[in-house]
């Protein structure tokens, strides 16, 4: 199940107990919702404080509502009643449906319909026949003594997990078309609405959904919620954009007595980015890294400074210029400091250099 952030979302629920163990009656004496450790969601010192209902009109109802929801509340969520002879813990997991003989079936012959659903207590279980509203059966078992050819048709039951993939399932590129597929066994079919982590409008309805050029801002989780008339399931899917690095951001601190000053370059890069430093001029790099150090020993430490950044996607540069100044002429070799300028040059790929002044 998933739902719009902000939202509210009702978990409908009901529980049956055994009215008597071995002779004594058993009677409940407190029931709630809990997450992980068994404590109820509704205590004071729970993050769902103010936004967990519990509408229980009659003795069976567990029904789970909650209000204003929020990313952190995506857990498995577990309904607790203790009586006054014992503890009953869990929810039915989704059903598995399956029939026997698996082979072709033959008018006559005895057929077995299974479901299967694991729960603590004990699940109730009812068979329906597709279009027809008395149910066959409210056991595990349906059975066919001797088939008829009436009989043939669909039996209903709510999607199964449903199966999410992305095409191309190879490394996702910046710019390319990308497909999410959602599948679920469900009969009646059932309809899918996908959803993208934070966000509140759904991206829109259909099993496959398509970023016809995606960015690096589509990386992150897709929720796929399958729903017919007899429940919903819902499977997550994560994203991975791989991207160029973007223009990095270069910075400078000189130190408090003015003899060294540090750069400092960032660049968001999907594989993670090299940086590597150059002075214009020179054909040897003078750090690698994302942090240089450059100390006083003078005037020809001047001059242009570039950060260069590469991944396998592509690369990018910026450039800063550093001028050293002399400020006591009695003593040359140590009153110095040094100063960066406010000139700033970027590179992308094979793009023409472009200036643009900044302040730093």
């Amino acid at each position: 199940m998933c739902g719009p952030k902000g939202s509210a979302v009702d978990m409908n629920c009901s529980y049956t107990y055994p009215a008597e163990v071995h002779g004594k009656e058993n009677i409940v004496q407190t029931k709630f919702w809990y997450v992980g450790r068994k404590e109820d969601l509704q205590r004071k010192s729970s993050s769902y404080e103010g936004r967990v209902h519990y509408d229980w009109h009659y003795d069976s109802d567990c029904t789970l509502r909650i209000t204003d929801l929020r990313v952190e509340d995506s857990a498995v969520y577990k309904f607790r009643f203790i009586t006054n002879l014992d503890k009953f813990s869990d929810a039915p997991k989704l059903p598995s449906v399956s029939v026997s003989p698996s082979a072709e079936i033959v008018e006559g012959s005895s057929v077995n319909l299974t479901c299967n659903g694991e729960a603590n207590p004990a699940a109730t279980y009812t068979w329906f026949k597709v279009n027809d509203r008395d149910p066959l059966s409210q056991t595990p078992q349906l059975n066919f003594s001797s088939i008829r050819s009436s009989e043939s048709g669909q039996y209903s039951y709510a999607p199964k997990l449903p199966s999410v993939s992305v095409s191309p399932s190879a490394e996702i590129v910046e710019g390319s078309s990308v497909n999410l597929t959602c599948s679920s066994d469900a009969n009646p079919a059932a309809n899918y609405t996908w959803y993208k982590e934070n966000e509140e409008q759904p991206l829109g309805p259909g099993s496959i959904y398509n970023l016809a050029s995606i960015s690096s801002e589509d990386k992150g989780n897709y929720c796929c919620k399958s729903e017919n008339k007899h429940g919903q399931s819902s499977s997550f899917l994560f994203i991975s954009v791989q991207y160029a690095p973007k223009l990095p951001s270069v910075s400078g601190s000189v130190s408090g007595e003015g003899s060294s000053v540090t750069l400092t370059c960032s660049s968001d890069a999907n594989p993670a980015a090299n940086y590597t430093w150059y002075k214009e001029n020179e054909d040897s790099p003078k750090a690698s890294g994302q942090t240089f150090t450059i100390s006083d020993d003078g005037h020809e430490q001047s001059g242009n400074y570039q950060c260069k950044v590469q991944n396998s996607r592509g690369h990018h540069s910026s450039t800063l210029h550093l001028v050293v100044v002399q400020i006591s002429p009695e003593d040359p070799g140590k009153a110095l400091y040094l100063r960066l300028l406010s000139f700033l040059m970027c590179s992308l790929h094979f793009k023409p250099m472009f200036t643009q002044m900044l302040s730093v």
